[in-house]
């Protein structure tokens, strides 16, 4: 199985800054990103990320399947419910038919996740609010960047510089 984990951050927006919402998804360049990637896959996500209205709605559109990560038990919607990552995986490899997973977070379910992908695709973006995005320490040590692709977005006069990397698991580290 594949699995591969889809974030985004910037150096000077922070989601703390903007309610829990993702400032950056009013973007073409980012909903495409997701997009093209998520359609018609597994999805694995945390529960506050999936309450994003701007993720539920994607999930949606692109005909994603969401295994959504609870760690509460009373928790519920009409899609699968499971309470850790290891769980959803174990649920993966006994119902699913596609060999390659997207995870698409919060904080603890790349945590939980991390350790297991073969494949980081990370969408950075760079504009003027103030604020740090953090991105695990680990990524550097155990995956290579292989690509980087620059490009920017205006909208209503502003522009965002955009950097769509994709990091692969080095040889010899290892997947749990």
């Amino acid at each position: 199985m594949e699995i591969t984990l889809l974030a985004s951050g910037s150096e000077k927006l922070r989601l703390d800054d903007h309610d829990g919402n993702i400032p950056w998804s009013h973007l073409n360049s980012f909903q495409e990103f997701l997009t093209e990637r998520i359609s018609g896959k597994n999805v694995i996500i945390g529960k506050k990320a999936f309450e994003i209205d701007f993720l539920k709605k994607l999930i949606h559109q692109a005909y994603a399947y969401p295994i959504i990560v609870a760690r509460e038990e009373k928790f519920s919607l009409n899609s699968v419910q499971v309470v850790g990552f290891t769980e959803a995986l174990d649920f993966l490899k006994i119902n699913r038919v596609h060999t390659e997973v997207m995870v698409l977070g919060g904080t603890q379910t790349f945590k939980d996740a991390l350790p297991y992908s073969n494949k980081v695709e990370y969408f950075q973006i760079d504009h003027n609010p103030r604020g740090l995005s953090e991105f695990p320490s680990s990524l550097k040590t155990d995956f290579k960047r292989v690509s980087l692709s620059p490009s920017s977005e205006v909208v209503e006069k502003d522009i965002f510089r955009i950097e769509i990397q994709k990091w692969l698991r080095k040889p010899g580290t290892k997947i749990m």
